[in-house]
């Protein structure tokens, strides 16, 4: 009896946590999870202890006929561009947001996600506001590109999959000086691709920000 009770708090208890976001996914359709992170501090520039981006969208554009694009988890820097167009494009990240990449070693920040159709995609475009850099203890602005950045990287969507892409800024690479005290960014990324399994990203962010799942 004693056993049967604590099995129905159980359930009971189980039911409440398991309430609050909802994550149902239309069949046949995809989510894309965007993350960030970060590779060394250290650089020939000096020890840099903050380099703050302040990114406002992030989009990928849809294959059309015969369009392919390499699928490499290989470093490229990112070209830069005033277009704006909007077709083909889907917006992924669409809330402005500042993150601290040097917060980031080794570890993943996700910044948006979106449910959408399936299909392959062929670029990734990122637009950055402004950034400032902390080095030798000593804060800076940020020259950043003016226009948006463009990732010439290839990745498909199964219908029905969670697939995470995840920016790897190389932070030795990206950040030049030049002049005295003044450094601008000139992205490397490497763009990396994980299907999520079990629990789907987007539950893990729900579940991040303080809400529960709901099945």
């Amino acid at each position: 009896m004693k056993s049967l009770y604590i099995a129905v708090i159980m359930i009971v208890l189980a039911s409440v946590i398991m309430t609050g976001c909802t994550t149902t996914v239309p069949a046949g359709q995809s989510t894309l999870v965007i993350a960030v992170k970060d590779a060394p501090k250290n650089t020939d520039i000096g020890t840099i202890t903050y380099l703050g981006l302040n990114i406002s969208e992030v989009s990928v554009h849809r294959a059309s006929a015969n369009q392919t694009a390499p699928e490499t988890d290989e470093e490229m820097t990112a070209t830069e561009s005033d277009d704006s167009s909007t077709a083909g494009w889907t917006v992924v990240v669409s809330q402005p947001q500042t993150v601290d990449l040097i917060q980031l070693t080794d570890i993943s920040e996700v910044i948006g996600q979106k449910t959408m159709d399936a299909g392959k995609y062929t670029q990734i475009r990122l637009k950055i506001d402004s950034g400032t850099i902390t080095v030798d203890g000593t804060e800076h602005p940020l020259e950043v590109p003016s226009g948006v950045l463009r990732l010439n990287r290839g990745f498909v969507l199964a219908p029905n999959e969670t697939l995470k892409l995840t920016l790897d800024f190389n932070v030795e690479k990206s950040v030049i000086r030049t002049g005295s005290d003044q450094y601008k960014l000139k992205p490397v990324i490497a763009v990396l691709t994980q299907t999520l399994s079990g629990m789907s990203e987007q539950d893990l962010v729900c579940l991040r920000s303080g809400g529960t799942v709901t099945t």
